[in-house]
């Protein structure tokens, strides 16, 4: 019984063979050179790497400073929630540092670094996949 790899493209879907594990390695290889030919990872270019990080660092700064009693109570629920959303924020710059050193090490060639990411995109608009059982 044989083993793909499915990915999900906006024109159609890419079929690669993942019937041994070396096979598997060669189809992320496969998929992270198409994803970046695609241009699925421009914000990990550094500039727009820094200038996202940069933005995600001064909305948690901005907000973490924010004091509830100094705005009009018409403004109070909008700045808690904001508060409360701080992790989400957090969390997002973490993501966001995380893949980018993911996408350095899979430009030089790391292969493992390559499936992590790709594996952590899966739910990306066009960077879908999933492995399928032959018969």
């Amino acid at each position: 019984m044989g083993k793909i790899i499915v990915q999900k493209q906006k024109h159609g879907d890419v079929y690669y063979d993942a019937s041994t594990k070396e096979k598997e390695a060669q189809a992320f290889k496969k998929m992270f050179k198409n994803n970046e030919e695609m241009e699925y990872y421009h914000q990990y270019d550094d500039e727009s790497f820094q200038e996202e990080k940069q933005e995600l660092e001064e909305e948690i700064k901005k907000t973490e400073s924010l004091d509830v009693s100094s705005v009009p109570s018409s403004m109070q629920d909008r700045v808690e929630t904001a508060k409360r959303n701080l992790g989400y924020k957090r969390q997002e710059l973490l993501t966001l540092i995380r893949e980018k050193e993911l996408y350095d090490l899979a430009k030089k060639g790391d292969a493992q670094s390559m499936q992590r990411l790709i594996e952590r995109r899966k739910d990306g608009e066009y960077e879908g996949w999933s492995f399928e059982k032959l018969l």
